[in-house]
């Protein structure tokens, strides 16, 4: 008898074909998978910001490497009211923008930290000499003292003991400058202040949130000071409640500015903080034109004007370099060998005939350089 052969199982069949189809599914799947990890961009997780690595600090100026600066026209300047500002919190830049402000906010810091030690702040005026008192090391307020021939002394109010007050030429007022810490970007508020010795009040001119603030004295009767916002340094009065920008002094941070006894010119030194060698120039009021000088200055100390204030002389190679701020002409003297490095006060020159003596303002003590 012939053996019956076996007849397919339809259901068996049915569940092999399925098992099937799932695997080939699953193989397709993980292939599109593995395909997409090696071509796909890298995806942020919500949320996260990514930083990039900020350009390194640039280091002392061999020689000027600014040549044009943005000015403001006479009479196109910008206005901005000063009064009723708000310590509110802003939101800080984004990226390196933000990233390099920090980083500009914090060498500005150490500037004044390192300035504390190498400069007291002692400022002479026809008036006497005004000088802060720190209650407490490392503080940022101090009293300032106004010490004259006669009468008691004059406490002028709080300010800032790392910023230099400067005297109006009548020795009548005295400009300084108070800061408070801020919740937003920059972290700082400044503010401008002026004590007037005959009336005895002070006035609070301006408030600013700033890097920087440090006052010059008066353009054309209104009080005139530098404010560090961002990535340039401004020169601002304060009139009638009102802020004024009259120039971008520099693209870049300055912290050295001092105005011509005269009114009309302002030296500074950059970079900020500079070591070594630093790069002198000077910045005419009257055009809004900037004038840029000599490298070799050894530190922002090193800078001072004559008494009339046509020239500025600094420290430069190891020699005493007097300019004529109106045509740069330079004369070298030599350098006197008890001079200090650094000027822990306002230096003024006295050119007579071959040489040019140099005397602290509120010591006296004179140094006296040769032509050569």
């Amino acid at each position: 008898m012939a053996r019956r052969r076996p007849q397919p199982n339809a259901r068996r069949g049915l569940i092999r074909a399925g098992l099937t189809g799932i695997v080939l599914i699953i193989v397709v799947v993980l292939a599109v998978l593995l395909v997409s990890s090696l071509t796909a961009s890298t995806v942020k997780a919500p949320g996260s910001t990514t930083i990039p690595t900020p350009p390194a600090t640039p280091g002392p100026l061999a020689t000027s490497t600014v040549r044009s600066v943005p000015t403001a026209k006479p009479g196109a300047t910008a206005t901005v009211k000063a009064k009723k500002q708000k310590d509110v919190s802003e939101s800080p830049a984004k990226g390196s923008d933000h990233r390099a402000l920090m980083e500009r906010g914090s060498r500005l810091l150490l500037r004044r930290i390192s300035q504390a030690t190498t400069e007291d702040g002692t400022v002479r005026g026809k008036q006497g000499l005004a000088q802060f008192v720190v209650g407490a090391a490392g503080s940022s307020k101090a009293a300032l003292y106004i010490t004259r021939s006669s009468g008691p002394a004059l406490n002028a109010g709080f300010g800032d003991p790392y910023v230099r007050p400067v005297w109006s030429s009548n020795g009548e007022k005295i400009l300084f400058v108070s800061v408070r810490a801020s919740k937003g970007f920059p972290l700082a508020i400044w503010s401008l202040l002026q004590y007037d010795l005959s009336t005895h009040q002070r006035t609070r001119l301006a408030t600013v949130r700033a890097l920087d603030a440090e006052p010059l004295g008066w353009l054309r009767g209104s009080p005139l000071f530098t404010v560090i916002s961002q990535a340039d340094t401004s020169l601002m009065t304060a009139a009638d409640e009102k802020l004024t920008q009259v120039s971008i002094l520099m693209p870049q941070a300055v912290t050295s500015a001092q105005m011509s006894p005269n009114g009309r010119y302002i030296s500074y030194v950059v970079p900020a903080n500079c070591r070594g060698t630093c790069t002198l120039d000077w910045f005419d009021t009257q055009t809004l034109h900037p004038h840029f000088g000599p490298t070799g200055v050894p530190n922002p100390t090193a800078v001072g004007w004559t008494g009339i204030g046509r020239s500025l002389f600094a420290v430069i190679h190891g020699r005493i370099a007097m300019l004529n701020a109106a045509s740069g002409r330079i004369v070298l003297y030599t350098l006197p060998s008890n001079m200090p490095a650094r000027w822990t006060h306002i230096f003024r020159g006295r050119p007579t005939g071959s040489r040019i003596v140099v005397y602290d303002t509120v010591s006296g003590v004179k140094y006296v350089g040769y032509a050569r």
